[in-house]
């Protein structure tokens, strides 16, 4: 199960796993924890790893929707997946 959440679990030892986990569900308002939290992230490279696999989707994603008519629904998918991947917010 680690494999499918990136390289932060991947990297983490077990008490890091555990911080977390525990600051995800129960300190998810604790700025300085989640502050620590995003830290982790950063520092082993969960964000490139995010982003990467965001990448793979839209491209699985547009190339579903390669076979279907052009078409306002069609163009309007594409405009979601695009608008999914790219928005800052």
């Amino acid at each position: 199960q680690t494999d499918r959440a990136g390289p932060v679990f991947n990297l983490c030892d077990r008490p890091e796993k555990r911080f977390i986990i525990n600051t995800i569900k129960n300190h998810s308002t604790d700025e300085i924890r989640v502050g620590k939290v995003i830290g982790m992230v950063r520092e082993k490279g969960g964000i490139e790893y995010t982003v990467s696999r965001m990448e793979e989707y839209r491209q699985k994603a547009l190339s579903m929707l390669e076979s279907h008519p052009d078409n306002e629904a069609k163009r309007s998918l594409i405009d979601l997946v695009n608008f999914v991947i790219d928005r800052t917010k």
